[in-house]
């Protein structure tokens, strides 16, 4: 009957573990979408300084950044941005937004991206993102 409560225990402990890993691993996942807002932002508004106009798409905003080098711009994962379930809109503001990762556990993540401030080589960024948007 001891070893019987030992199993029992060891059993308990695992599952724990292995929940509070899933938990730490989607929490990453999201904070690394939700990141990747924050990196397109800044391409974004420099784009939007440098043209005095938005972007059409995310494959204008890849081909600006390449041509364009920022080390912000080296952490945008263009292939995650370019999958057909991204929502990509230009309207006044360019929405953008990522789906959720049911895999991998992360939380879908929108912005709206505004007009930002445009002064020489001084921008001023104006975004605002959602968790689970």
């Amino acid at each position: 009957m001891r070893y019987f409560q030992v199993l029992v225990l060891i059993l308990f402990v695992s599952g724990c573990a292995s929940t509070e890993k899933k938990e730490a691993d989607s929490s990453k996942a999201s904070a690394e979408s939700a990141m990747q807002h924050v990196y397109l932002s800044g391409v974004i508004a420099k784009f939007y300084c440098d043209n005095q106009n938005w972007p059409n798409s995310i494959d204008e905003l890849s081909t600006f950044s390449n041509s364009n080098p920022t080390p912000i711009g080296s952490k945008i994962n263009w292939g995650l941005l370019s999958k057909p379930d991204v929502t990509f809109k230009v309207t006044n503001d360019v929405y953008l937004r990522t789906p959720e990762d049911k895999i991998k556990g992360s939380m879908s993540v929108s912005s709206i991206h505004q007009y930002p401030g445009c002064n020489g080589d001084s921008i001023k960024i104006n975004f605002q993102p959602t968790l689970g948007g």
